[in-house]
């Protein structure tokens, strides 16, 4: 079983998927800023203030992904292709959230380690709220098992 996370957007999965046995993808949900929530959208304009760009990536985690994943799946010749959904709720304290932009963007995109402070801080009062960040979470699994005799 090879397993997948997130960071399959990154991928030529059309390559990848024919040389695979049985394959799991799993996605803990949406990136932080794009949420339907008043602090989501807070930090999606404070992002694209600080970007100079339009965030709109689902980093492989919306519908039409997912979709187009399992096309390229049935594609390869896996014989049974499954979506599992599980969502739930989390809370996020300040830090955590700051901890998931940090390990969401390419290092290049970062501010410079003497400037994360100011970041961190400008960031806290463009945020509503007193600290704590309620997320809906929608975690998916997508299982593809052992390819048939296709092609």
């Amino acid at each position: 079983m090879t397993v997948i996370g997130t960071a399959l957007h990154w991928t030529r999965h059309d390559e990848l998927f024919p040389v695979l046995r049985s394959v799991a993808v799993l996605s803990a949900g949406a990136p932080l800023w794009l949420h339907d929530t008043d602090w989501s959208r807070a930090l999606r304009a404070f992002l694209q203030d600080h970007f100079g760009r339009e965030l709109r990536a689902t980093c492989g985690t919306d519908a039409a992904d997912l979709a187009r994943y399992e096309r390229s799946f049935h594609a390869a010749g896996f014989a049974s292709v499954t979506l599992h959904e599980h969502p739930y709720g989390d809370s996020l304290t300040f830090d955590r959230l700051l901890g998931g932009l940090w390990s969401a963007f390419p290092p290049a995109e970062l501010p410079a380690p003497a400037d994360r402070p100011a970041f961190a801080a400008r960031l806290r009062a463009a945020l509503p709220g007193g600290g704590t960040y309620r997320e809906p979470v929608r975690a998916t699994d997508l299982v593809a098992t052992v390819p048939g005799t296709a092609g």
